[in-house]
């Protein structure tokens, strides 16, 4: 019986260089979003797999309007520094790199507002945000990031904690991702060198939502 199962526990251990098991090479490919790496392509090991599955799209600005692209990524490790990898992406200066079912490439409607180069934080005052003649509204309420429209809220993220001088909130993209005329939002929550990323889809929306989360990914640095 144990020799039967010598070749499952050769795939899930390899022999280390001093002889004792070690746990096998990263295999996974499934990721969902991955934030800009323009700039920055330094990411830690929880933000991508050493070999993602193909088929993602970069949301990039193409002849000066925002589309969806087939997006290619290349991961490798970080030599000397443990829990890092560095990312080559193509195109290079995507605002974000998404792998989620039901988005597909071309053209997508922004909302009316600049976001490269662009710092949208969101605070207690808030934002407006312009989609397609209607006025949205991300504040900070409670400890919570809150979405606002036609008087109706909904809570989306945690909030900076009141005591935390190095935490902010930014509102990195907002239009129609999944093209049924209703807005999407790229919300990133950052606290000195970590933080996270978190995209909401109006497709995702459960019954009296207007947005529901589709992938949240960690944004350290």
């Amino acid at each position: 019986m144990f020799r039967s199962m010598l070749p499952a526990l050769a795939a899930a251990f390899a022999l280390s260089t001093d002889g004792l098991p070690a746990l096998a090479a990263d295999t996974t490919t499934d990721w969902h979003l991955l934030r800009s790496v323009d700039g920055d392509p330094r990411v830690t090991d929880d933000a991508i797999p050493l070999h993602p599955a193909s088929g993602g799209l970069a949301l990039a600005v193409v002849d000066g309007l925002w589309h969806l692209v087939p997006a290619t990524l290349s991961v490798r490790k970080a030599d000397g520094e443990p829990g890092f990898r560095y990312v080559t992406a193509t195109p290079p200066d995507a605002a974000a790199y998404l792998h989620i079912p039901g988005l597909t490439a071309g053209k997508v409607d922004a909302a009316d507002m600049r976001f490269r180069g662009a710092d949208h934080a969101i605070t207690r005052q808030g934002i407006n945000i312009p989609f397609k003649g209607a006025s949205w509204h991300l504040d900070t309420q409670g400890g919570k990031v809150m979405l606002g429209n036609g008087g109706r809220r909904q809570p989306l993220g945690d909030a900076c904690p009141g005591d935390d001088d190095m935490c902010s909130i930014h509102l990195a993209w907002a239009g129609d991702l999944d093209r049924d005329g209703k807005p999407d939002f790229l919300v990133v929550n950052t606290s000195d060198d970590s933080g996270v990323e978190c995209l909401y889809l109006s497709s995702r929306a459960k019954p009296g939502e207007f947005v529901g989360e589709a992938a949240c990914a960690d944004h350290s640095h």
